[in-house]
Formats: C-alpha cells, sequence, structure tokens
C-alpha cells in the first residue's frame, strides 16, 4: 500500500494516533483510508465515533477550493433512499447522461461534486423514486420483526462501542449482547428468506 501512494504521488489524510476507523468484534483497524492527488483540498477531515451502526466509522470531510457555497439538493442530513427493484435501470442511466451535460467541469472541485451529486438525486427521484420509511430494504422477505432486530442490534453495537473507552468488564459485558443479538437477527434474516423463497418454489411457475 505504502508503495501504491508513493508511487501515485497521493496524499494520505488519515492522522497517526488516530482512532480506528473499523471496530469489529475481533478487533480495531485503519482499513478505511482517505486518499486524494495533490492538486485536491481536503478541510476538516473527522472520524465521528457512535454515529453510524456499521463495523466502519463514519468519516467526514469537506473538498475545499470553492469561491462560494452550493446550494444542496436537500439537506445534509439523512440521505435519500431510492428504490432498486423493479426499477428503469436504463431510463435512469439515459436521464443522469442528459444531465451531466450541465455540470461545470471546470469548476472548483467542490463545485463539481456538489452538481453532479444533484444530478444524481434528482435522476433519482424523476426515475427511481424515494423508499418509504417503512421499507428499510425493499425486500419482499423483509418484515417488522426483522426491521426491530436490526434496530436493536444496531443499538447493541453503539453501547458495545462506547464501553470500549471505559472498562473492561463493562465492555465485555456489551459485546456478549451485542454478538448475541446479531447472531439472533442473522438466524431470523436466513429464516424469513428460506420460507419466502421455498413458498415461490412450491408454487410453482404460475407465468412462463
Amino acid at each position: 500500500m505504502e508503495g501504491f501512494i508513493c508511487g501515485l504521488g497521493l496524499v494520505l489524510h488519515n492522522r497517526e494516533g488516530q482512532t480506528a476507523t473499523f471496530a469489529g468484534p475481533r478487533g480495531e483497524s485503519n482499513v478505511d483510508l482517505t486518499l486524494t492527488t495533490r492538486g485536491v483540498i481536503i478541510e476538516d477531515w473527522t472520524m465521528h465515533v457512535g454515529t453510524s451502526s456499521s463495523d466502519h466509522r463514519l468519516i467526514a470531510y469537506r473538498v475545499g477550493g470553492a469561491e462560494k457555497p452550493v446550494a444542496r439538493a436537500q439537506p445534509a442530513g439523512e440521505p435519500a433512499r431510492f428504490r432498486d427493484r423493479r426499477v428503469d435501470w436504463s431510463e435512469f442511466e439515459s436521464v443522469v447522461y442528459d444531465r451531466i451535460g450541465c455540470i461545470p467541469w471546470g469548476a472548483p472541485a467542490a463545485v463539481v461534486a456538489e452538481s453532479f451529486t444533484d444530478v444524481i438525486i434528482r435522476s433519482g427521484r424523476a426515475c427511481l423514486g424515494e423508499r418509504k420509511m417503512n421499507e428499510y430494504y425493499g425486500y419482499e422477505w423483509w418484515n417488522a420483526e426483522l426491521e426491530l432486530l436490526r434496530r436493536t442490534t444496531a443499538r447493541k453495537r453503539k453501547v458495545w462501542q462506547k464501553s470500549r473507552s471505559v472498562e473492561r468488564v463493562r465492555e465485555s459485558t456489551a459485546r456478549s449482547e451485542f454478538l448475541v443479538m446479531r447472531s439472533r437477527y442473522r438466524r431470523t434474516m436466513r429464516k424469513s428468506q428460506t420460507i419466502y423463497y421455498k413458498r415461490i418454489a412450491e408454487s410453482g411457475n404460475d407465468d412462463p
């Protein structure tokens, strides 16, 4: 990795001695790297611990160089979640292709990034449609029990991650509770998938 970074003249924005970017049941490591070319300005590089339910901690930063802020297509909070099943991807690709011609490619990187993001979001809303809050995955086998288990598992993970800086006994207990809940969540998910696909297989092909 060092040879790759030096060979291409890239800039590594991760900081020495920082909190690990990844924290899983088997330990921590810095597997998430922020790399840029030397012509890109990165400002306010920050890692947020406990913000995401993922094992990979959230990294946020600003791309500098913009002369003025660009209006975002949506508030910088909860990102838009688009449907990805039973949608016309060809239409979406065509709309994106038509709209990228309006992007000011010669502008600073921050302006181009905001404009490109706006194109994707507007095209997604026009062609794909946004998921409702109760449609977390959009899978036919998803149900209320899985949604509850998903939320509970994420909550247990956050408790465990926060306890890592406290005392070892408390951290060990929180980790055990998280692993038990995650195992239950995964078993229930597999069971739901099996029941759904078995029902499809036994129903036969009604529409050849």
